[in-house]
C-alpha cells in the first residue's frame, strides 16, 4: 500500500469527522405530528459493481464490497443517505472509512462492554428473532448496527476528551489577531437579468446595470449621503444599496479578490466592480475593528476542540485504502463562471 495515500485518506477521513459529526440516534427522523413532503427515495451514488464481492475499502483488518455498503446504505436513516447522495460516490466511501476507524478504536477502548452498546445489541438481537429473520441476514444487520453503535460512542468519547479550556480559549485567541477581524462595509449589488429568465422584471440587461454601477460609485466618491443614494438609484428586484454598513469577515465574501481587497484598501476607498455571474457587486471599505472575545468565544472553543481532536485522532495513523475505480468522483456540476470568476482547479489526485 502507497503510504503517503493512506495518511491523506486517513486525514480527509479526519476531516470528515470535524466538519460532519456522526447523526445521533433519531437524526432523520420527522418530528412529531409534522407533514413533510414526499421526496424520492435516495439511491446509492457508488457504481453498480460487476463484482460486487471484490475489496474496495479496508480500514486496517477489515474489508467492506460493494455488496457491504449496499447493505450499510439501506440501514441509514433516509436524511443521511440524501446527503450522501448529492455528495457523491466518494464521499460514501469516507463515511464509512469513519465509521470502521471509529468503531475499531471503541473496541480498544472498551467501549463494547459499556452499558448502552450491550443493551442495544441485546434489544435489536430480541428483535429479530421475534422477526423470524434468517440467521444469515440477522447476523450481518447486528453487525452493522453494532458498528455504527460503537463509532457513535467513540466519538462521543472523545468530544468529551477534547473540550476546550478557559485558559486554552484564552491563548488561542491571543495567538491569532488577525483571525478575528471584521470590515465594515457598505455594499452596492445590481443583479444582471440573464438571457431566457424567467421573471423579466428581475434584475437591469448586463451592460445597463454595469453603467448604473458606474454612476453609484460616482456618486459614493462625491460623497452622497447614502439614503440619498439608496432613493436615486434603487430599483425593485435589482439594485440593492446597504444605507446602513455592515460588518463582514473574508469568509463571508463570495471571491479571494473581494476579501483581499476590503482588508487591504484605507477607509472610505472603494473596491473594484466584481463580475459574480448574476450581479455586479461593489463595496466601500468603512473601517475595521478586531472582534472582542466575548464575540467569537463560542467560535474559538470549537476551533480549539477540533485542533485537539485532530491531534488525538492522527496520533495513531490510520492504515485505510479505498479503491480509486470504483469511489470515481462524478464531475463536478458547477454554474457558468462570470468573467473575473476564478475557475476551480480539480484536487489532485490521492
Amino acid at each position: 500500500m502507497n503510504l503517503s495515500k493512506a495518511r491523506q485518506v486517513s486525514r480527509i477521513v479526519v476531516g470528515l469527522l470535524l466538519n460532519a459529526p456522526l447523526a445521533t440516534t433519531g437524526y432523520g427522523q420527522n418530528p412529531a405530528g409534522q407533514n413533510v413532503p414526499w421526496q424520492p427515495t435516495p439511491t446509492n451514488p457508488c457504481p453498480t459493481s460487476s463484482s460486487p464481492k471484490r475489496v474496495v475499502l479496508k480500514v486496517a483488518n477489515e474489508e467492506m464490497t460493494p455488496t457491504d455498503i449496499d447493505m450499510n446504505l439501506e440501514g441509514m436513516q433516509m436524511q443521511e443517505k440524501r446527503a450522501l447522495e448529492a455528495q457523491g460516490c466518494k464521499a460514501v466511501g469516507y463515511h464509512f472509512a469513519l465509521i470502521i476507524l471509529l468503531s475499531q478504536r471503541a473496541v480498544n477502548d472498551h467501549l463494547d462492554t459499556s452499558p448502552d452498546v450491550v443493551s442495544n445489541t441485546h434489544k435489536l438481537t430480541e428483535l429479530v428473532k421475534s422477526a423470524h429473520v434468517p440467521a444469515a441476514e440477522a447476523e450481518q444487520q447486528l453487525a452493522i448496527a453494532r458498528r455504527r453503535w460503537l463509532a457513535e460512542a467513540e466519538y462521543k468519547r472523545l468530544v468529551d476528551q477534547t473540550k476546550a479550556t478557559p485558559e486554552e480559549v484564552n491563548q488561542y485567541y491571543a495567538a491569532h489577531p488577525n483571525d478575528f477581524i471584521v470590515a465594515e462595509v457598505r455594499q452596492f449589488t445590481i443583479g444582471k437579468r440573464l438571457e431566457g429568465a424567467p421573471d423579466p422584471h428581475r434584475g437591469l440587461p448586463a451592460q445597463e446595470a454595469r453603467a448604473r454601477m458606474e454612476e453609484i460609485r460616482k456618486a459614493v466618491r462625491a460623497g452622497t449621503d447614502p439614503q440619498k443614494l439608496a432613493d436615486q438609484f434603487q430599483v425593485h428586484n435589482a439594485v440593492f444599496i446597504d444605507v446602513t454598513p455592515k460588518d463582514v469577515r473574508r469568509t463571508d465574501l463570495f471571491l479571494p479578490e473581494m476579501g483581499r481587497q476590503v482588508f487591504q484598501l484605507r477607509d472610505g476607498a472603494l473596491t473594484e466592480v466584481f463580475d459574480t455571474f448574476l450581479a455586479w457587486t461593489c463595496y466601500q471599505v468603512l473601517g475595521q475593528r478586531r472582534l472582542e472575545l466575548k464575540e467569537v468565544g463560542s467560535e474559538v472553543e470549537n476551533i480549539v476542540q477540533k485542533e485537539k481532536l485532530q491531534a488525538l485522532l492522527l496520533r495513531k495513523k490510520a492504515n485505510i485504502w479505498m479503491d480509486d475505480a470504483y469511489f470515481a468522483l462524478p464531475p463536478p456540476k458547477l454554474a457558468a463562471p462570470g468573467p473575473n470568476t476564478p475557475s476551480g482547479t480539480p484536487p489532485s489526485k490521492p
